[in-house]
């Protein structure tokens, strides 16, 4: 009685494990069963099939498959044949080791489904050399055997319904359009598409929790979007959407997606000045360039520009930009006076103030920085020649008068001559001076002698560099109108000898002088 009730039980079991379902359609399995070497009660049945990922031609097919029986198996592998075009790539058999009763193993088989039609027949072949008894714990050496299992593979390709939310950028204290799109990568259609969305650390205006959205069909291709106008309450929130659909072969598909979202209270607008870079001492125009960095439009835009202990003036200091849709720019023009003793950068603040697209004001603040840059300047006021028509023969000397009237020192000063060929330097035609402060004029003289009559040219040259290295170079030329020695110029012997009969005579007139005073004294005595 007792073997007969355990029997009666063990077939109960095995119709119960037929009724089962595969990819949401009744699967009505064909068993052939070759009969094991010594006799013993067992039953498979296929408890679900279906496809879990698909790239390109290549499917992964997964069919679960449980076991009923007296004892347990050993030494397992099963094998996987279609009747169609369907060509099994993954390496077979697949080894599945021991097999207890009343317990679900799953396999899964690489397919090759490009030319597999959307009903096809597969054989599920099932082995094993051994057995093992539970009650008495014995080998059943002789307990080989193996199944067929025959059921309808329906394909129809693997479903892919995405789900997009954009922007995931939101802005503080302004409502934000945020737009939710579903779209259908598959290639079948999608049918009754539900979605629930919920939201945290933001809130969405004009609808009640947790939102619903419908999506009757969904064909392969189409997208369906829907628009939020949120508001976020927190610098990080995010969106949970809890999609359910029924693909194409009939299953009711559930995904929840949660989807982070950043709330920015930075800069979504950029203030550029152009150019940069102003001199000390001047008054300058600039455009400031305004540009809209974030993802919503700026409606009746307006800067106001502030200096924080700063001798700068600019005008005007309230600017209307207008509206300024992402990514745009525009440009304004201002003022701005530099004191001759600025001499580093400034910084500009500005405060944005517009209305978004729902029409609330948002302000956003930010700076931007001007340079100013120092002025050095090296002027030759004068060059004065002594005497100014200087005679051949005599030596004419330049006085130069140079000044630095700029307001920042220079540095490196050189000044040069190069005289003509009728000018014969008398001493060293460069000068080096170093460091010149300004409004400090200073003189720097060379010496020419002349050696030809006529106009006669000298070239000053003066190198130097300002406080950001950059070299100078000022130049100016000087002329003299050389004249030839009234008496002539003459030979050096010549004029020798003039000299010792000059010489002689005044001697000789000493002399003479000095022997009449000599007489004078004698004859008083």
């Amino acid at each position: 009685m007792k073997k007969v009730a355990f029997v009666i039980s063990l077939l109960l079991l095995l119709l119960a494990g037929l009724a089962v379902t595969a990819m949401g359609q009744p699967i009505p399995p064909r068993t052939t069963t070759l009969p094991p070497s010594e006799p013993f009660e067992y039953g498979f049945s296929v408890e679900y099939v279906k496809w879990v990922e698909s790239r390109g031609n290549l499917s992964v097919i997964e069919v679960g498959v449980s076991y009923y029986g007296t004892y347990t198996l050993l030494n397992v592998e099963a094998t996987l044949t279609t009747a169609c075009n369907a060509e099994i790539l993954s390496p077979q058999p697949i080894q599945l080791g021991s097999w207890r009763s009343g317990t679900v193993k799953s396999l899964r088989f690489t397919v090759n489904s490009s030319q597999i039609s959307e009903t096809c027949v597969v054989h599920l072949n099932i082995y094993w050399k051994q057995a093992w008894d539970d009650v008495e714990r014995e080998l059943k050496e002789s307990y080989s055997g193996s199944t067929q299992l025959d059921f309808d593979l329906l394909y129809c390709g693997p479903e892919s319904v995405t789900v997009t939310v954009d922007p995931q950028i939101l802005y503080m204290g302004t409502v934000n359009t945020v737009k939710i799109i579903f779209t259908n990568n598959g290639q079948y259609p999608i049918d009754d598409l539900t979605a629930i969305i919920n939201a945290q650390g933001l809130s969405i205006l004009s609808t009640q929790f947790p939102l619903e959205i419908t999506v009757s069909r969904l064909e392969p291709g189409e997208s369906k979007s829907y628009v939020l106008q949120v508001v976020p309450q927190s610098a990080y929130s995010s969106i949970s959407i809890s999609i359910s659909y029924t693909n194409c072969m009939g299953e009711d598909v559930i995904n929840t997606i949660n989807v982070p979202m950043i709330s920015s209270t930075g800069q979504s607008l950029v203030v550029v000045p152009d150019p940069s870079k102003i001199n000390a001492g001047e008054s300058s125009k600039i455009d400031l360039r305004v540009i809209n960095l974030g993802n919503i439009p700026m409606r009746d835009l307006r800067l106001i520009l502030t200096f924080q202990r700063s001798t700068l003036a600019i005008n005007p200091t309230i600017l209307y930009v207008g509206d300024l849709d992402p990514g745009q720019e525009k440009r304004v023009q201002v003022e701005v006076d530099v004191p001759a003793t600025a001499t580093t950068g400034e910084t500009v603040t500005y405060q944005a103030t517009f209305l978004t697209e729902g029409g609330s004001l948002s302000t956003i603040t930010g700076s931007f920085t001007i340079f100013v840059l120092q002025v050095s300047s090296l002027t030759i006021t004068s060059v004065e020649a002594v005497p100014e028509q200087p005679e051949v023969g005599k030596t004419v000397i330049f006085a130069v008068n140079i000044i630095n009237d700029g307001n920042f020192p220079v540095y490196g000063v050189n000044i040069s001559a190069t005289p003509d060929e009728g000018l014969e330097p008398v001493r060293s035609t460069y000068n080096f001076l170093g460091q010149l402060n300004p409004q400090i004029i200073t003189s720097v003289p060379f010496s020419f002698k002349v050696k030809q009559p006529g106009i006669q040219e000298v070239v000053f040259t003066i190198t130097y560099r300002d406080a950001y290295g950059n070299l100078h170079k000022v130049e100016r030329t000087a002329t003299i109108n050389a004249v030839q020695s009234s008496t002539g110029e003459q030979p050096e012997g010549s004029k020798s000898g003039e000299r010792s009969l000059y010489t002689a005579a005044i001697i000789v007139v000493i002399a003479a002088i000095a022997a009449l005073i000599y007489f004078k004294w004698v004859k008083k005595k």
